[in-house]
């Protein structure tokens, strides 16, 4: 049985689901003897060139390694898109994707914290990343006045604090961000100057829900499913 669009998750012995299930009937849940996550669908944007990138606001630009030493010698991961070198707002815009079914986003990224390269952002509500985003008619270009903002990807921290290395920082997504023409944008407020609170980001996905591949389940009907209540299970006696 292939399954497609998960509801809240699953165990070895149990899954709930509330979409359709083979096109056969929609399910509450489904119990089976064992399931195989498959891959999980995705778009995104490799931040190691510009490729992707609609505008390129205040402070951000596509930089060359840096030394990954003091809090202005840049980050040592390569080429990135930096937040840095200029005071003020800074963002950078994504070219629209279509993000029917996406649900969460990942930002491969590093934050400074003083000794990487980089000058901590420690201003909570002001220096954290965040992202936004806007839905507009096929073709049209965003209005700089219409974002709507979800909330922060990377959060401030104190002064020297933080791993300061790469990691994947994931955030789940409403699904008011589902269309076919969306921009999605990383934000960041404020700053203390050019020599303050920067960032490297060397990727950006939009990922949706993993598809499951149920081995056996245990009781029920395939297509002959009786109506339930949003209390009760369906099951099915066989599978595809």
């Amino acid at each position: 049985m292939y399954i497609q669009n998960p509801g809240v998750g699953y165990d070895t012995n149990r899954v709930f689901f509330y979409k359709q299930v083979s096109g056969e009937v929609e399910a509450e849940g489904v119990e089976y003897t064992y399931v195989t996550e498959n891959s999980i669908s995705s778009v995104g944007f490799d931040t190691t060139n510009s490729d992707g990138i609609y505008e390129f606001g205040n402070g951000t630009a596509i930089v060359n390694s840096g030394t990954g030493t003091g809090s202005t010698g840049g980050f040592n991961i390569g080429t990135h898109l930096r937040f840095g070198d200029n005071s003020g707002t800074r963002f950078v815009t994504f070219d629209p994707i279509d993000s029917r079914g996406v649900n969460s986003v990942r930002v491969y990224a590093v934050r400074g914290n003083g000794s990487n390269g980089g000058e901590t952002p420690d201003v909570a509500g002001q220096e954290d990343l965040r992202i936004q985003y806007q839905s507009t008619a096929n073709g049209a270009a965003p209005d700089s006045n219409s974002w709507v903002d979800l909330g922060i990807v990377i959060e401030a921290v104190n002064n020297g604090e933080g791993t300061g290395v790469l990691d994947n920082y994931d955030f789940n997504l409403p699904s008011a961000v589902q269309g076919e023409h969306v921009y999605f944008r990383l934000y960041q407020e404020d700053n203390s100057g050019a020599d303050y609170d920067h960032y490297g980001i060397l990727s950006i996905s939009f990922l949706g829900y993993p598809t499951y591949t149920l081995d056996g389940c245990t009781r029920g009907a395939v297509g002959t499913a009786r109506s339930h209540t949003s209390s009760d299970l369906v099951y099915f006696d066989s599978y595809l």
